[in-house]
């Protein structure tokens, strides 16, 4: 049952790697449109954000919607950490106060 939820956690880290190579991408300046939008991070980052979808879809018949859905949620969350610790952006009380609402509706959610 552990192997489940580790699943699920696997295809939501897929996505935040898939949002962290298209950030890379959209930081560099390109010398068209054509490579703006068809270079390896965007490419790769598509890639990985389907595969995710994919084993998301398999966690849904693994530990049911519900279950899931929690923690598809923890993606925002890891997104704006990420951004923090590779990009140096700047974890401001409004980001603070938006991942705390999202942790306070998974709890909510949670509850019986």
């Amino acid at each position: 049952m552990i192997t489940d939820y580790l699943f699920a956690l696997g295809a939501v880290s897929l996505a935040v790697v898939s949002q962290m190579l298209l950030k890379i991408s959209a930081l560099k300046t390109y010398r068209d449109r054509l490579h703006e939008y068809l270079n390896p991070y965007v490419i790769a980052g598509y890639a990985l954000l389907m595969c995710s979808l994919l084993l998301m879809l398999q966690s849904f018949r693994r530990i049911g919607y519900l279950s899931s859905i929690l923690l598809e949620p923890l993606g925002y969350i890891l997104v704006l950490l990420a951004g923090c610790l590779f990009f140096h952006e700047k974890l401001t009380p409004r980001k603070v106060a938006g991942m705390l609402l999202i942790l306070g509706g998974i709890l909510l959610f949670h509850l019986p």
